[in-house]
């Protein structure tokens, strides 16, 4: 995310959305009752002299919407933003903004909140972070998956097209060939670190062609044995702990390990509290070094979460919003969506 302008004594901001990241936190930011400024698409008003209904075509509109509800639509990788028209034709109409990587949007807030803030800086600085590529494969195709800030990825599998062990004269050929599309879709990713994980040797026969073919792809590249390809595989190669080496500032990685930590605390009944009570309780002693909550609690219970936010912060904690994407967030999301890791037992 890219911080284009600012006005309105930084109540207004034009935003510029980089990758696919920056919804995540985009939707963590907003709230209803702002305004969102944008370039969008809107069928022309209908003519009150035209006597035959006519079709009427989209065009190009210049909109700001008081903002109503929000929310990622999963399949197209697009934040949908629901509002009335504030600014533009059809004032007090609803409308509907699509926004997606590359989308310019201006966002006007009555007032940032720190926790809005502290989102918009952690969104600018993600997109510095490195991100790690999973090519999970054997003979049968290839998975590739991509460790983002919110979580995975798992962008496609290629299946290897390659003729059993009978047919020698042709498995060559397409094993070649399979190996040109996986490193082509690799290239077109443009990650700074790639594993290559897999049962068997064809991850490494494929690490032989990048040195070969694609040098640049080659250095950016090693290997891992797991036991499956596909997303089993990828999964695998996360739980082994090997993106840390390449990602030891990457929100899954802390998240997984921050979730470990918790676990540890509780099963020793020690420096760990979990659900909303427990945790109001440990910030009430000002024991908590860092407050977890999970995505789905957040949306759910924003006013609360934003309190919780505040009392850590002025005890000099620290927060975290915890991508349930991930096993991490689903066993945090199971209990109860806010949890904590403890500075000292207080009880």
């Amino acid at each position: 995310m890219k911080i284009l302008e600012e006005e309105n004594r930084g109540r207004r901001k034009k935003i510029r959305v980089e990758n696919l990241d920056d919804l995540w936190f985009l939707e963590k930011i907003l709230r209803p009752g702002d305004v969102v400024y944008a370039m969008t698409y809107r069928r022309e008003e209908k003519r009150n002299d035209s006597i035959r209904p006519e079709k009427r075509e989209r065009v190009p509109v210049f909109l700001g919407i008081r903002v109503k509800d929000f929310k990622i639509h999963e399949y197209s990788d697009r934040l949908r933003i629901l509002g009335i028209i504030e600014l533009g034709p059809a004032l007090g109409e609803h409308h509907t903004l699509n926004v997606g990587v590359g989308s310019v949007i201006t966002l006007e807030k009555e007032e940032w909140s720190d926790e809005e803030l502290e989102f918009l800086r952690e969104a600018i600085e993600s997109s510095e972070k490195v991100k790690v590529l999973i090519v999970a494969m054997d003979e049968e195709g290839a998975q590739i998956s991509l460790l983002r800030e919110r979580g995975i990825d798992h962008i496609a599998w290629i299946d290897s097209g390659i003729s059993g062990k009978m047919f020698h004269d042709r498995r060559d050929e397409e094993k070649i060939r399979f190996f040109q599309e996986v490193a082509k879709k690799i290239e077109s990713i443009g990650p700074e670190k790639i594993i290559v994980a897999g049962p068997g040797f064809t991850k490494e026969e494929f690490l032989k062609f990048l040195a070969v073919r694609y040098p640049e792809l080659r250095k950016k590249s090693f290997s891992d044995d797991v036991s499956s390809s596909g997303i089993t595989g990828v999964q695998e190669v996360i739980r082994r702990g090997t993106p840390e080496r390449f990602l030891e500032e990457s929100r899954i990685v802390e998240e997984s390990k921050a979730i470990d930590k918790l676990l540890e605390g509780i099963s020793k009944e020690e420096f760990s509290s979990y659900g909303l009570e427990d945790v109001e309780e440990s910030l009430d002693f000002g024991a908590v070094d860092l407050l977890l909550i999970s995505d789905d609690f957040y949306r759910k219970n924003r006013e609360k979460c934003e309190e919780l936010i505040r009392r850590v912060r002025s005890t000099g904690g620290s927060f975290r919003i915890v991508s349930t994407s991930h096993d991490a967030g689903k066993i945090l999301s199971n209990l109860g969506g806010v949890a904590a890791l403890l500075r000292f037992k207080y009880k």
